[in-house]
């Protein structure tokens, strides 16, 4: 079975993400090799949230 595509790689570094890896899901959509990505794409979100262009 395919895996998801947003499941092959990283939503921030584009790092492939293997079937043996962590994934860490944000918003349902969006998967992270490590937390520290997931965290980046929370903090750009929020920043554009809080200041819309």
């Amino acid at each position: 079975m395919q895996p998801l595509r947003f499941l092959q790689y990283c939503g921030s570094c584009n790092r492939a993400l293997g079937p043996e890896a962590d994934i860490y899901i944000y918003k349902g959509e969006s998967a992270f090799c490590s937390i520290e990505c997931r965290e980046t794409r929370m903090r750009t979100d929020n920043a554009r949230r809080n200041h819309p262009s």
